[in-house]
């Protein structure tokens, strides 16, 4: 890591934007190497059936609000 990196990364805003762009530039390699199927790479069981599954038990891992402990 050249010391200009180092600079730059001691930002925790610019830190988090280059991780963002290197996923970016990641997918987009995954998307020249294996084309649509770089979906199955990031997805699994993506021909499952998780729409007719889609928002059961999605409020169970919530904390209560103040409301509803009343």
């Amino acid at each position: 890591m050249s010391i200009m990196d180092t600079i730059l990364l001691a930002d925790p805003a610019v830190e988090s934007a280059a991780l963002s762009l290197r996923a970016i530039r990641k997918y987009q390699q995954d998307r020249r190497t294996h084309g649509v199927k770089r979906v199955d790479l990031y997805f699994k069981d993506v021909e499952g059936d998780w729409l007719e599954s889609f928002g059961e038990g999605e409020g169970e891992d919530l904390p209560l609000t103040d409301a509803e402990k009343l």
